[in-house]
């Protein structure tokens, strides 16, 4: 996954999205009210239709709010199939 790629090697450099609101910060086109609501949604429902392995990884290697990963996650979020057993 391209995200997951870039996320790491942004990584690698020290740029770091610590925190949810450091993350969607840099996400200015979701500035409308309504749509970053469902855009929220969307990195909600895929991110609970990740095994549990796979979001054990993103978050140790501290990627979990880097806005690329934020943005594949929208816009995958209710298209993306259950991918493991739920956690």
């Amino acid at each position: 996954m391209a995200a997951v790629r870039r996320a790491l090697a942004d990584a690698d450099r020290g740029i770091l999205y610590p925190t949810w609101a450091d993350g969607v910060d840099e996400i200015a086109e979701w500035d409308d009210e309504r749509e970053a609501t469902r855009r929220v949604e969307d990195i909600h429902q895929a991110w609970s239709k990740m095994p549990p392995a796979a979001r054990a990884a993103i978050t140790k290697a501290g990627i979990k709010y880097h806005p690329a990963l934020l943005r594949h996650l929208a816009a995958v979020g209710a298209k993306m199939p259950l991918l493991g057993p739920e956690a």
